[in-house]
């Protein structure tokens, strides 16, 4: 369990480093591609390391009895997260490296940023999130609490350097998004547009789920659905 907290409380603070004075100094000595390469090096080993801890953690008492009826509902909410992380990482992200461009075209939130401004870690920290539940032991609470954390405090601090970097552009588009999935839509300050929902997405993180659903218990050792 010891191995686990600290890879796991060194995982968070490898990820505070993008609000730190510390980034801007390392971009400075070894250049963006090697500080990018560098942080997603650290960031992966750091997570084999948690995942290795994670399984080597013995078996204790469950703090809570998730019962097959909310496993069910949980395996139906992952095809949620499996949406938010393909459309993520297939449209053109305004908070990614470079996004910068995407805001000189439109401020206006397109497609899955038009319900939260940081499709990629709501995908994260709802996957994790669900995990914890499905988990009910202390092991998974450090594991994928912290992951759920990191994610979380991840947006807070990659809103912080856009507007540092981007400015009034960036502060625009914050105006028509909101962190919490479908806040701006409620609140007025952007529309759901059907025309934004592309099929293939959906195809592809509908494939993806099914796949990982049939192959968790090949793939991790435990299986999706104990039916």
């Amino acid at each position: 369990m010891t191995s686990l907290i600290l890879a796991s409380l060194a995982f968070m603070l490898v990820h505070l480093v993008p609000v730190t004075a510390l980034r801007p100094w390392l971009l400075k000595k070894i250049g963006e591609k090697a500080y990018l390469a560098l942080f997603s090096l650290v960031s992966l080993a750091l997570l084999v390391l948690m995942a290795r801890a994670y399984g080597d953690t013995q078996a204790a008492a469950p703090l809570w009895v998730a019962g097959m009826a909310l496993d069910v509902i949980i395996a139906f909410l992952m095809l949620i997260a499996f949406w938010l992380l393909v459309a993520a990482n297939t449209e053109r992200n305004p908070a990614a490296v470079g996004g910068g461009a995407v805001l000189e075209q439109s401020a206006v939130p397109h497609g899955v940023f038009t319900i939260t401004r940081h499709p990629l870690m709501v995908g994260i920290a709802l996957w994790a999130i669900l995990h914890l539940i499905a988990n009910p032991d202390l092991a998974s609470l450090v594991l994928f609490g912290s992951l759920t954390i990191t994610a979380i405090a991840g947006s807070l601090a990659q809103d912080l350097r856009k507007e540092r970097e981007i400015g009034v552009a960036w502060r625009r588009y914050r105006s028509h998004t909101s962190f919490m999935p479908f806040l701006a839509v409620l609140e007025g300050r952007t529309r759901l547009d059907a025309g934004d929902v592309t099929w293939w997405r959906v195809a592809l993180a509908t494939a993806l789920w099914l796949i990982f659903l049939a192959g968790h218990g090949a793939i991790f050792g435990v299986p999706a659905l104990d039916l």
